[in-house]
């Protein structure tokens, strides 16, 4: 087996690919790294109330490497984001898209928010994922 990995890594050597070994054990970390990277860029794009969570889901999705560990992946900071969107927006009053918040329209920002985020992790994990396995049928 070791033999036949490192023959493998020769091989890839040759022609510049990168070694899938690698790859995998560099995922290792890519569940939590992307739970981060959904949190930090959701709640950096705020006010964009449904496509941030979108461009957050995607580039975490897309860390995480599969369509269903970026969706479990994508559980918590959804709950984070949820509660933080609800506190900054109704203690700050901030309007968004023009309009100050009432609670009606805030809990819909904040599903909204959060339903973006599950569908962005789902569609960066399949797009992550369909990377990996055209990379193995090659």
């Amino acid at each position: 087996m070791i033999a036949a990995k490192n023959l493998y890594r020769e091989q890839n050597l040759e022609t510049g690919e990168p070694d899938p070994v690698e790859q995998v054990e560099a995922r290792e970390h890519g569940v939590l790294l992307g739970s981060i990277l959904m949190f930090v860029i959701t709640m950096a794009l705020f006010f964009l109330p449904v496509v941030n969570g979108i461009i957050g889901g995607v580039i975490g999705g897309h860390k995480v490497g599969h369509t269903k560990n970026a969706i479990i992946a994508a559980i918590v900071p959804a709950m984070g984001v949820g509660f933080l969107l609800w506190i900054a927006l109704k203690v700050a009053n901030i309007p968004v898209m023009g309009v100050p918040p009432s609670d009606p329209e805030l809990a819909l920002l904040v599903v909204l928010s959060d339903l973006g985020l599950l569908v962005g992790a789902a569609i960066g994990g399949t797009l992550a994922q369909n990377r990996i396995d055209r990379f193995n049928r090659a």
